[in-house]
C-alpha cells in the first residue's frame, strides 16, 4: 500500500489520554479492528501474535503492559514466598533443635533423656495455734534429725556421681577429661555435685553426729567445704532463675502475709536422667576418678 493511500490514524480526542469513558475506548477498537486484524487467539502470517499487535491500539497498550507486569509481579511474589517458606522451615527446625527442654551448655549425649514435667513443691510453712511453724512432711525423706533412713535416701539420690563416657558421649568435653584404664572419659553431671553440696550443708547442722572423732583441722576444712557448697548453691539458684510465681495468703495466727511456695514448677524428670546416668556409672570399688584404688595415680590423658 502506497504512502498516498495510507490513511494516517486520526489523533484520539484529548479524553482518550486521560481517563477516557469505556464507550470511547470501545469505539476506537471497532474503528481499528479491521485495519490491524484484531484477533487475540490467532497468530498472524508474519508470526506476530494478536496480543502483540493489540498493543498498537491507542489507549490499550498500557492496559496490556500492566497485565503483563502484574503477571511478573505474581510470579516474583510466588517465588519469593517459596523461598520464605523454605527459610521458615529451616528456622523452625533449628528452633525445635534448640528446644527449651535443654540448654546450650547441657552435655549433648544426655539431651535425649531430658523430659520436662510439672511438679508441685511442698515447702509452704504452716503456723500452729501455739505460734510455732511447721512444714509439709513431703520432704522429710531427706531432712530431719539424723537417721539411717535419711542417710540412705541421700546416698541413693546422689547416685551415680561419677560417669565413664566414650569419646563420642563426652563430645566436645572429651579433651578436658581424663581417661580411665578402660579408655573411658571420667565425668559427672553438675546436678549431682549440687546435690552433694546440699547434703554437706545438711550434715553440717549435725556435725558432731557425723564426725564425732573429728580433729580441729578437719573441722576447719569442713567449714571451708560448706562455705564452698553454700556459694555453689547460691550460684546455681541464680543461674536457673526460676520465675514460678509465689502468691501470698493471710496467716490469721501470725497476722502476717505468707508466701505460698507450694506451686507447680516446670522440672526435668530425674528418673529419665538417672536411668541414662546409671547405664554409664563407674562401678563399685573404684576411686573417685574411676580407676581401681591401687592404680588411681596412673591416669591417662
Amino acid at each position: 500500500m502506497s504512502s498516498k493511500n495510507h490513511k494516517k490514524p486520526r489523533r484520539p480526542s484529548s479524553s482518550l489520554y486521560g481517563r477516557a469513558p469505556e464507550a470511547s475506548r470501545m469505539d476506537l477498537i471497532s474503528e481499528k479492528d479491521e485495519e490491524i486484524g484484531f484477533d487475540l487467539t490467532r497468530n498472524t502470517a508474519d508470526g506476530v501474535s494478536g496480543e502483540t499487535r493489540l498493543s498498537n491500539v491507542p489507549g490499550l497498550s498500557n492496559k496490556v503492559r500492566i497485565s503483563f507486569g502484574e503477571r511478573c509481579i505474581w510470579l516474583s511474589a510466588t517465588i519469593l514466598l517459596g523461598f520464605l517458606c523454605v527459610g521458615l522451615g529451616v528456622q523452625l527446625g533449628k528452633a525445635m533443635e534448640r528446644s527449651p527442654a535443654y540448654k546450650e551448655t547441657d552435655l549433648v549425649s544426655v539431651r535425649s533423656a531430658i523430659v520436662e514435667e510439672k511438679r508441685p513443691f511442698h515447702t509452704t510453712a504452716k503456723t500452729l495455734e501455739n505460734g510455732t511453724s511447721t512444714f509439709s512432711t513431703e520432704g522429710l525423706k531427706y531432712v530431719g534429725p539424723p537417721s539411717q533412713e535419711i542417710d540412705d535416701a541421700w546416698k541413693e539420690l546422689m547416685q551415680p556421681q561419677i560417669l565413664a563416657l566414650s569419646d563420642e558421649e563426652a563430645g566436645e568435653m572429651k579433651d578436658l577429661s581424663i581417661k580411665n584404664d578402660f579408655g573411658k572419659r571420667i565425668m559427672s553431671l553438675y546436678m549431682y555435685h549440687t546435690l552433694h553440696c546440699v547434703n554437706m550443708v545438711r550434715k553440717s547442722l549435725d556435725f558432731e553426729y557425723y564426725y564425732e572423732n573429728h580433729t580441729e583441722k578437719m573441722g576447719d576444712d569442713y567449714r571451708g567445704h560448706v562455705y564452698h557448697c553454700l556459694d555453689d548453691i547460691r550460684q546455681n539458684i541464680m543461674c536457673q532463675g526460676d520465675l514460678t510465681p509465689v502468691p501470698f495468703y493471710w496467716d490469721d495466727i501470725m497476722r502476717w502475709p505468707v508466701g505460698n511456695t507450694s506451686q507447680p514448677h516446670t522440672c526435668r524428670n530425674l528418673d529419665s536422667i538417672r536411668e541414662w546416668a546409671m547405664a554409664r556409672r563407674v562401678g563399685k570399688g573404684a576411686s573417685p576418678i574411676g580407676l581401681p584404688v591401687e592404680n588411681a595415680e596412673h591416669v591417662h590423658r
